[in-house]
């Protein structure tokens, strides 16, 4: 009788054709590729993100402290720049208020000072009074006629003039022209460096340039306003 072939695996093959590997660095390499980092690393990390918050938290500080700062010097610019004005221009009336006392005293000066604001003034003041009054006068008149009062027209524009009119527009003309010739011509001698010639020939630039004329100008105004009263 023939035999009967059996088919059975050997086991020799079985064990081959397996993926079983028998081999133990194989896991110890399998178990250290989900190992974690060291105490150490994560502590230097932490360290590093807390400097990382306190420097980004200091950045926004000075920022805000920045904003601060500029928004107050936006505020404060106008005024601060206002008082300081004020406070140059009460000290320089102090010092000259101490020059007016002392000497050498130059009435050439004076005299020079007086000349040039108020008779130097005296044509634009006239001819701007001379206007100013005959226009006040003619409205005057056509109102006045409204309630039959033209009797009253001449004292009226004398009482307008007199208290309000002519004070006001002389001091405005003497502003308007000596004090700009008074202005171009210290700016022009402290370009040209005349004002620290005079600081070398120890003169001293107060007395000799600004109190002749503050003493002009507190002169000839009440002057000029009489003259623009009655004309």
């Amino acid at each position: 009788m023939p035999k009967k072939n059996s088919n059975k695996p050997n086991r020799g093959d079985s064990y081959e054709g397996s993926g079983h590997s028998d081999n133990p660095g194989s896991v110890e390499n399998g178990r250290g590729e989900g190992h974690s980092s060291s105490p150490g690393d994560s502590r230097v990390n932490e360290k590093v993100s807390k400097a990382g918050n306190e420097k980004r938290s200091d950045e926004n500080v000075e920022e805000r402290a920045g904003f601060l700062v500029r928004a107050a010097d936006a505020v404060l610019k106008t005024p601060l720049s206002l008082l300081e004005e004020i406070g140059n221009t009460v000290m320089m009336f102090g010092s000259a208020a101490r020059w007016f006392v002392r000497r050498p005293f130059r009435w050439r000066q004076y005299l020079r000072a007086m000349e040039m604001v108020g008779v130097d003034s005296l044509g634009i003041v006239t001819l701007v009074g001379v206007f100013v009054g005959a226009a006040f006068s003619l409205q005057t008149v056509s109102a006045f006629r409204l309630f039959q009062a033209e009797a009253l027209v001449g004292s009226t524009v004398a009482i307008a003039l007199c208290r309000e009119l002519a004070p006001v527009l002389a001091g405005v003309m003497l502003t308007a022209r000596a004090g700009s010739a008074m202005a171009t011509e210290l700016g022009s001698m402290r370009i040209t460096e005349q004002i620290d010639a005079l600081h070398t020939m120890s003169v001293n630039p107060i007395q000799y340039l600004v109190c002749p004329r503050i003493l002009a100008s507190l002169v000839m105004l009440p002057l000029l306003t009489l003259v623009f009263a009655f004309v």
